[in-house]
């Protein structure tokens, strides 16, 4: 078996996509404090619209770094439901795996975390599927990040630390998996567009 890797964290943008299969969980209503609109009007097709995206990132990162490093408070789900939603989680990628959609040889050896914050996907899911090598996880809170890496630090699978916010990410080299769960809803429409764009156009064809 082979030593354990060392993490690091690397906030500089990187000049490559992600290439393989892109996985999508399910999402949540959002949270975060209302940032004030700079317009009275705002378009029923873009809430977004008329709102300080960049007071609103500040905003978000500020909130995250109040909250308690559980499972509970990151998730906003009662303790006693986790146990459901990792099951679930675990299901859908059994689902993806075995799909007529999924190449045939598919494997997930090097994946993305997205919104990772303290490492829960990566320790109850994405670090536990077969075959995999090395989690990466892309955490814009220092304090969440912070807890992940000292977290994780035993985890042979744990792999690079990303502290851009997935608005700003690009990643350096090719997954195999992108996870987003619970994260989309923070990001502005047209970054979600982009930041999916930026995987699709990298994803191999099949």
């Amino acid at each position: 078996m082979a030593g354990r890797k060392r993490s690091r964290t690397i906030s500089a943008k990187r000049p490559a996509c992600s290439k393989r299969a892109v996985v999508i969980s399910a999402k949540r209503p959002a949270t975060c404090k209302q940032v004030r609109s700079t317009s009275k009007k705002t378009s029923t097709l873009d809430p977004w619209r008329g709102h300080d995206l960049i007071a609103w990132r500040r905003a978000t990162l500020k909130d995250w770094g109040k909250k308690h490093a559980t499972a509970a408070a990151m998730t906003g789900v009662p303790a006693q439901y986790l146990k459901a939603d990792v099951r679930e989680s675990r299901a859908f990628l059994e689902l993806v795996e075995s799909s007529n959609a999924t190449p045939r040889h598919w494997v997930a050896r090097v994946v993305l975390d997205c919104g990772a914050g303290i490492g829960r996907n990566t320790t109850d899911v994405l670090g536990r599927l077969r075959g995999v090598e090395t989690v990466d996880l892309l955490e814009p809170s220092d304090k969440l990040r912070e807890y992940a890496q000292s977290a994780l630090r035993n985890r042979r699978c744990v792999g690079t630390f990303f502290s851009e916010p997935l608005q700003e990410f690009i990643a350096l080299k090719d997954y195999d998996l992108v996870w987003l769960q619970w994260v989309l809803m923070y990001i502005p429409d047209s970054d979600v567009v982009s930041f999916l764009t930026r995987c699709r156009l990298r994803m191999p064809s099949g």
